[in-house]
């Protein structure tokens, strides 16, 4: 009983030290709702912030103060407020906070994103706009991306007697012309299943950076990693940082023997560290740099693949002016569509004898409530695309 009651003591005594110190902490800075003690405003944010930060905004000003858990925020929700911050003190404003399952990736701290000094950042920027951004190096590698097209369109005429995947070929073909850009060579076949380890990968990250992580708010508990998140993120991390690593140490082993170059977006990153100090940019940067813009790539084709035109062909037939409605009436306007399909293919037959038709009254009575269906949906003033 003793014991039970000292374990309450001091964590009666820890709580007042801690309100004491928000108390002392929340007077510099600007007002805010107040929150729960241990909690903060997590609950007040809720799963949608933007909608519940426009709300809390209308009461507090376009400056207020936001505590999630253990770290205090401040928000900005004014262009005036947001140009004060962004423009005239960026440098002061510039470090972020790196979620806990971003630390999964080796070197994270050299990563564009999450990278805290600003000279480094310059240095990495300036890196990218000589080596990949600028038009005279895109007009360079022109031929690469054109190679890997030219082995699609050589793969579609080799299989023109079976169905082919449209999404898993423009994804592959991206693919290639993204490592031909990079590394001169293909890292996807088009009958083999590599393209599915670069999207597993992406995919794995995507999640476990889009999830809510307890360990975010609450720092203390990153050791424990509750939610598992840093671990399947260091996999995935991993075999990424892996595919990277292989195209780099034979690279390097390749200018070694002095062979020709390549003249890739590789081979100009290692010119430039070449040209800079070591520890200003060296190896460590040209992986960390390769595999972010790998993620990026693969989780924009990894999306366009999954989109629905690929999962559903009907939904090109949604004209673009409408495409921005809700769920339900770009369902109706895809309904309409394979009606449409549906009458168009379905064709009844005459004999020459008697002029019968040669359909049963249930398919009589489905092609008359088409056709019903049909001139409902017209009243829609929406015509098909040819």
């Amino acid at each position: 009983m003793e014991f039970l009651g000292y374990l309450v003591c001091s964590v009666v005594f820890l709580i007042l030290i801690r309100g004491r110190a928000l108390f002392r902490r929340r007077r510099t800075l600007p007002p805010g709702p107040t929150g729960l003690p241990l909690f903060g405003n997590l609950f007040e944010v809720g799963p949608k912030p933007h909608e519940s930060l426009a709300k809390l905004a209308k009461t507090y000003g376009p400056l207020m103060t936001i505590r999630m858990g253990s770290r205090t925020s401040v928000v900005a929700s004014s262009p005036e407020v947001a140009r004060e911050i962004l423009q005239k003190n960026d440098e002061a404003c510039s470090g972020r906070i790196v979620p806990d399952a971003a630390t999964g990736q080796k070197h994270h701290y050299l990563a564009l994103v999450w990278i805290s000094t600003v000279e480094q950042c310059r240095l990495i920027r300036r890196a990218l706009s000589i080596c990949l951004t600028n038009q005279q190096k895109l007009d360079t590698l022109r031929g690469l991306r054109h190679k890997a097209v030219g082995e699609m369109i050589q793969h579609v005429s080799e299989t023109r007697d079976r169905s082919l995947a449209i999404g898993e070929l423009a994804f592959i073909t991206a693919l290639n012309m993204m490592s031909n850009t990079c590394f001169s060579v293909n890292v996807a076949g088009f009958e083999s299943g590599e393209a599915q380890g670069f999207l597993n990968a992406v995919k794995t990250i995507m999640v476990v950076d889009g999830k809510f992580n307890i360990a975010d708010v609450f720092p203390w508990l990153k050791p424990l990693d509750p939610q598992g998140l840093r671990t399947k993120a260091k996999v995935a991390y991993g075999w990424l940082d892996d595919v990277c690593d292989g195209f780099l140490t034979r690279r390097l082993k390749h200018r070694e023997s002095n062979l020709p170059s390549y003249g890739d977006l590789l081979d100009s990153l290692l010119d430039y560290s070449q040209e800079h100090h070591e520890s200003e940019f060296n190896c460590k940067n040209i992986k960390v740099l390769l595999g972010c813009g790998w993620k990026a790539a693969v989780e924009k084709l990894g999306l366009g693949q999954d989109s629905d035109l690929f999962q559903n062909p009907f939904a090109a037939f949604i004209p673009v002016h409408m495409q921005g409605y809700d769920s339900a009436v770009q369902k109706k306007l895809i309904e309409k569509a394979k009606l449409a399909a549906a009458a168009e293919a379905f064709t009844v037959q005459q004999t020459e004898q008697n002029g019968a038709l040669r359909c049963s009254r249930k398919e009589l009575k489905s092609v008359r409530s088409l056709n019903r269906r049909w001139t409902q949906w017209s009243a829609l003033k929406w015509k098909m695309p040819r």
